[in-house]
């Protein structure tokens, strides 16, 4: 994990969850059961998050357009740590009640993307096309398109 710094990341966190994050990060184990437990969750996330978001970050970087389409965003912060989309529209496809909890925590940070554009979209019961369209995204531009994790079965 040495070789992967997102300055957002931390920003994007509530306190509770900054002070587990630090924990790991120092390498210090709690005491308690339960704190063990959330530790060791957030330990092992990095083992597997890490190595993805370093992959798809790298094929970003090598195939680098002007619209980046980011499904399921979350709270990922991409747009806000990545200069290389300076360049780039990224829209960032999610539920809304997901965006309107990004957007609590994103608070005045300014993204490195050219433009970010939240699109509400519930993708279990929404057509993403149309709704894509209408936020602005051409069907035309040579676009990235990112989806990352798992999705709910």
């Amino acid at each position: 994990m040495g070789r992967f710094s997102d300055p957002v990341a931390r920003k994007l966190l509530d306190p509770a969850d900054q002070v587990i994050a630090d924990q790991v990060r120092a390498d210090r184990v709690p005491t308690e059961a339960a704190d063990r437990v959330a530790h060791e969750m957030v330990r092992r996330t990095g083992l597997t998050m890490v190595p993805r978001t370093i992959s798809i970050d790298a094929a970003i970087r090598d195939h680098a357009a002007g619209q980046v389409v980011i499904l399921g965003a979350g709270l990922d912060a991409r747009a806000w740590r990545m200069p290389e989309l300076a360049g780039s529209t990224v829209f960032e496809v999610d539920h809304r009640a997901s965006q309107q909890d990004k957007l609590r925590r994103i608070g005045g940070l300014v993204p490195m993307a050219g433009r970010v554009i939240p699109v509400a979209v519930d993708l279990a019961a929404e057509r993403l096309g149309p709704t894509l369209e209408s936020a602005g995204f051409d069907r035309q531009a040579v676009t990235t398109w990112v989806w990352e994790g798992s999705c709910p079965t």
